[in-house]
This record gives C-alpha cells, sequence and structure tokens, in this order.
C-alpha cells in the first residue's frame, strides 16, 4: 500500500496547479499506516490599493 502512495503522491494537484512532494515518508504504528510529506508553495497576500484624492496644482510663473 505505500509503494501504491508514493507513486500517486509523486504530485499534487491544488487550485489546478500540480506541485511535486518532498520528504514523503511512512510509518506503521499500530497496525496503521501513517504517510507523511510535504509541500513548498508561495502565497502572495493580495494588497488593497486606496484611490489616492485629486490634488489641483496651480503654477504661476514669471
Amino acid at each position: 500500500m505505500a509503494d501504491s502512495l508514493y507513486k500517486t503522491l509523486e504530485y499534487v494537484e491544488v487550485d489546478s496547479k500540480k506541485y511535486r512532494t518532498l520528504n514523503m515518508k511512512h510509518e506503521i504504528v499500530d497496525e496503521v499506516l501513517h504517510f507523511m510529506f510535504q509541500l513548498k508553495f508561495n502565497l502572495l497576500k493580495k494588497i488593497e490599493q486606496t484611490d489616492m484624492e485629486k490634488l489641483e496644482v496651480d503654477i504661476s510663473g514669471k
């Protein structure tokens, strides 16, 4: 079963993007298979821009 999970979870799809798993390992404790892996990806924080108020400029020359 663990061998099957290694092959199946080599690539994981999240939000229609594929990521390769890292550091996969497994262990059996009390006849229960525990399968662990890591994913690395970046999250970008969306920054809300506030509109600036309009500023009038009066240029007087000589």
